[in-house]
């Protein structure tokens, strides 16, 4: 299935960025442009001008259970831990009155999850 240019990430990456910068596995780079952010969920969507990428099948949380195993891939602190992988358990879902949002049912999960920098900030 093709990717179609869309790339998935958190929001604390390319908040307040003036240049976005996606690296792709292969190496190469494309500029991005931000499509879509929430700050209080720590998504947003980016979009990139690229043909020909394969998307990430991502998991269906409905049918998740507790004491199944995740995995969050990322590049924490920039290119120096590039194509980090962590891997943790399920326990627990919907959890709520967190003040996260004012939609909250949440998945927590033990996986060790860092914030990452890959956007350009000036």
């Amino acid at each position: 299935m093709d990717a179609k240019g869309i790339v998935l990430t958190n929001n604390h990456v390319v908040d307040d960025a003036d240049k976005i910068t996606v690296r792709l596995n292969d190496g190469r780079e494309f500029p991005g442009k931000v499509v879509g952010t929430d700050p209080k969920s720590d998504v947003a969507v980016v979009r990139i001008e690229a043909s020909n990428l394969r998307a990430v099948r991502l998991g269906n949380s409905d049918a998740l259970r507790v004491g199944e195993w995740v995995e969050a891939i990322g590049s924490p602190f920039g290119q120096q831990l590039e194509h980090t992988v962590t891997a943790g358990i399920i326990s627990a879902k919907g959890r709520s009155s967190v003040g996260l949002a004012d939609y909250e049912d949440f998945l927590q999960t033990d996986a060790a999850i860092n914030r990452a920098t890959a956007a350009v900030r000036s």
